[in-house]
């Protein structure tokens, strides 16, 4: 995907988001890309540390892509904004794990 870097050094995998123009706001591919890849990771015995960063100087992550989930709402499509809520807290839950 074009907005993370996913990699394992070693063993530590790691996730670059790459989306600095964005501040590197979670869209809800990102979310479920980097879910799916830490549950992958959970099972995983060469993985045992998780490194998350991001490019660019302004921001880490500005959270979730607020743009468009205004612009889907904008558009009449209110699954998408429930969907990518209920992925992103999922993705959240799969951090702590």
């Amino acid at each position: 995907m074009a907005d993370i870097d996913i990699r394992v050094r070693g063993n530590t995998g790691r996730i670059t988001l790459t989306r600095p123009e964005a501040l590197n706001a979670l869209s809800h591919e990102m979310c479920r890309t980097i879910d799916s890849t830490l549950k992958a990771w959970a099972t995983d015995d060469v993985v045992k540390l998780v490194v998350i960063d991001a490019e660019g100087d302004k921001a880490f992550c500005a959270g979730g892509d607020l743009m468009g989930i205004y612009n889907a709402m904008v558009a009449g499509e209110y699954d998408m904004p429930r969907q990518f809520w209920r992925d992103e807290y999922a993705m959240n839950a799969a951090l702590f794990h």
